[in-house]
């Protein structure tokens, strides 16, 4: 039988590691002052300081605390006005210091949020800077944000959404108020419950992960942030150096929230590089520079370069004009693969969208304005380019001295020149400059490239966000693809048994996950199934022809064997009495007898009467 987790065990845990910073604690006493207790008295014993608590209120009896533990009748679960909370202690203290003090679900319940707040501040000043212990339930657990979908709001007597509760946080609102009233976080020990208190009616399929649309809730609520199961936010919070006294906050603002101030641009591009080759990263800048529309920014992202390689992209960017280069950053990132330099990038960007660019492909001058007018016309989707292909090789120290490249072959569209959502599902038909995305999938939604993969990073992203926003096409080529024939590249760089490989694991992730397309798909997904239906049928019905033929042809080809024996039967017979009758014309005795066979012709012609 599995031991129940008690919130109280994830208070004291956050304790414990509390007390070990910096050796000995600065006090022996913890005080809880919430209505209801937030750490068990034994466990404060145990790791050798004394339980103070406050009684829930005048009508309430006073908790029973563990041997040795104290409590301080000051009558009331909030605390006093500001300066003399310190002072209905002291009597109860008894000259000794205090080691944190313990406020449970208080935020939730108390009607003057700033007044509280002010008051624990001054308090924790008061006693040396001491932390503040909170456990404060999180009203984004993954099942309340479920049954939100479907409009349940069912208010309990206890637990997440309790009847006693005047306000709900969740991580980055209670954060935030927090700050707002002079507290800096320190550490936490939150408690997880991946069915909580709010887990019913059992028969509701959005709660259930075994059901489509549960593993689908499920799903988007995971990647949004790691919190979808905490049910209990168990932090840590001491005065901020320097705080002085706190300013008040709108209760439960996230004010820090993203989105709340419009980007200072549309587009973010993501320019990854190795700082390898200086020629083609200035013709990717080159082109960027010349943009019809300057409505962006871009992360040159230069991916484990040593200190010259920094020297040189930095360079090559200050070369452009100050219209332009002020608008690139030039980011260090170490580690990791492919991946890694995007995700850095992702979080380091201000425009409203991202999009991809390699260091070694071309846009064309209307690329981001394209992605502008598109996003424009269908906000909050992916929008969607098409991408020509074209082929160069390298020629190493052909331009003095220095490496280069040449064109081999005129630009061909070899990728599909709109989006098709179920073509994507057999394999990528979008490289990474073709597409660009809201930067909200990364900041609300949570959405990473996958750094375990080793190629086909952004098919898995663009699969990803193609579900999650649809995609608006535009059936126009604004980009290149430039493919080494001569030269290093990813598919020079990985065997093909590496890629199938990956291509596989991209399709067992997103077999694992409910299918989710976009409008308009199922009527191009029927019609596919039809065909196949059709084309199928066609086949059996090749099949079944073949098969006849196939026995027919050998039942004529038994006859005609048949027929061939027979007819060698009759031309040995013939050949044998050809023979026989040559060999009795040559005998003596048909010569002799000639005479006779000549007489007896002419004795048949005179007995023969007359016609007529």
């Amino acid at each position: 039988m599995s031991t129940p987790d008690r919130l109280a065990d994830h208070v004291a845990s956050l304790l414990s590691r509390l007390l070990g910073r910096g050796g000995e604690p600065r006090g022996d006493v913890v005080v809880d002052l919430a209505p209801g207790r937030t750490v068990a008295a034994g466990d404060v014993e145990a790791l050798g300081l004394h339980y103070l608590g406050v009684p829930e209120g005048p009508a309430s009896p006073p908790r029973q605390p563990a041997p040795g533990s104290v409590v301080a009748p000051i009558g009331s679960g909030e605390p006093p006005a500001h300066g003399t909370l310190a002072a209905a202690l002291a009597p109860a203290l008894r000259g000794r210091r205090v080691a944190a003090v313990a406020i449970g679900d208080s935020l939730n319940r108390v009607e003057d949020l700033d007044g509280y707040l002010g008051g624990l501040h001054e308090l924790c000043d008061e006693l040396g800077g001491v932390p503040v212990l909170v456990a404060s339930p999180n009203v984004t657990h993954l099942d309340v944000g479920a049954k939100l979908v479907i409009g349940r709001w069912d208010v309990t007597t206890s637990g997440t959404v309790s009847a006693a509760y005047v306000r709900h946080f969740s991580a980055a609102s209670l954060r935030s108020t927090m700050a707002a009233h002079g507290f800096a976080e320190l550490d936490a020990e939150d408690r997880a419950r991946t069915r909580s208190d709010q887990h019913f009616p059992s028969d509701v399929a959005v709660l259930e992960p075994g059901t489509p649309v549960g593993a689908l809730v499920r799903r988007l609520r995971e990647m949004a942030r790691g919190d979808a199961h905490v049910d209990r936010f168990v932090r840590a919070y001491a005065p901020a150096p320097g705080s002085g006294t706190p300013g008040s906050g709108t209760p439960g603002a996230e004010s820090s929230a993203p989105g709340t101030t419009a980007p200072p641009f549309f587009l973010s591009v993501l320019l990854r590089t190795q700082g390898r080759r200086a020629a083609t990263l200035q013709e990717s800048l080159l082109c960027l520079a010349a943009q019809t529309c300057d409505d962006f920014e871009v992360l040159t992202l230069l991916h484990d370069g040593d200190e010259r390689s920094v020297d040189s992209v930095r360079g090559l960017v200050e070369e452009f004009h100050d219209s332009f280069a002020r608008r690139v950053r030039v980011v260090s990132v170490s580690g990791g693969g492919r991946c890694r330099p995007l995700n850095e990038g992702a979080l380091l960007a201000r425009g409203q969208y991202l999009a991809m660019l390699d260091d070694d492909d071309l846009v064309l001058a209307n690329w981001v304005e394209t992605f502008r007018d598109a996003a424009r016309r269908a906000p909050g989707r992916v929008v969607r380019t098409a991408v020509a292909n074209q082929r160069i090789e390298a020629r190493p120290g052909r331009w003095d001295g220095e490496d280069g490249y040449e064109v081999v072959d005129r630009p061909r569209l070899v990728f599909s020149l709109d989006f098709d959502h179920v073509d994507h599902l057999l394999d990528n038909r979008t490289p990474n400059n073709g597409y660009a995305f809201p930067r909200s999938l990364v900041t609300e939604l949570g959405l990473r490239w996958d750094e375990s993969l080793p190629v086909l990073e952004d098919w898995d992203h663009l699969l990803w966000s193609a579900s999650i926003c649809g995609v608006s096409g535009v059936p126009q080529i604004t980009a290149l693809l430039r493919s080494w024939e001569v030269g290093e590249d990813s598919k020079s760089q990985h065997s093909p048994a590496l890629w199938e490989a990956t291509r596989q694991r991209v399709i067992d992730k997103h077999g694992a996950t409910p299918l989710l397309l976009d409008r308009g798909a199922f009527p191009q997904l029927r019609a596919r199934l039809i065909d196949g239906d059709v084309a199928a049928e066609y086949a059996v019905r090749l099949e079944q022809d073949a098969h006849r033929t196939a026995v027919e042809l050998d039942a004529a080809r038994a006859r005609l064997e048949v027929a061939e024996q027979a007819l060698e039967a009759t031309r040995d017979a013939l050949g044998s009495a050809t023979r026989q009758l040559e060999e009795i014309r040559c005998s003596t005795s048909w010569r002799i007898t000639a005479g006779l066979r000549l007489a007896a012709r002419a004795a048949r012609r005179v007995r023969t009467p007359p016609r007529g």
